[in-house]
């Protein structure tokens, strides 16, 4: 699903949702009304865990991250972020995840396989 994909848009995310792992690809700056829309993305997706990718987010403004950390936290520690390996979005990620509990990955594929390995170590015990 695209979401704000039109051609110039200067914001836009691609969802994805398998049940189990959910992705949101963020493209352009994840600020003021871009994060409203990332929000109300984050809380349709039925999947246990979710990637969320700012590798081509061009700026995370603090009302961004604090959305993923409030995600983050209602998912249970199920959210993923992955960041290009340089940037400004990489250095605020570095700068405030290692406080607020966020893992960020280098690649969707090494956030997803971390998805992957925290939902199957999840055992529901019966009541």
């Amino acid at each position: 699903m695209l979401v704000g994909d039109e051609p110039g848009a200067e914001f836009a995310l691609r969802l994805h949702d398998d049940g189990r792992v959910g992705q949101i690809h963020v493209s352009g700056a994840l600020d003021g009304a871009g994060i409203e829309r990332l929000v109300e993305a984050m809380g349709v997706l039925s999947a246990r865990a979710l990637v969320v990718s700012l590798e081509r987010c061009s700026r995370c403004a603090p009302s961004g991250l604090a959305a993923l950390v409030e995600e983050h936290a209602r998912r249970g520690g199920a959210l993923y972020l992955v960041a290009a390996a340089a940037g400004d979005v990489r250095r605020t990620l570095d700068a405030a995840c290692p406080a607020c509990g966020l893992q960020v990955f280098a690649s969707d594929a090494a956030a997803s396989v971390a998805a992957a390995i925290a939902l199957s170590a999840t055992v529901s015990l019966p009541d």
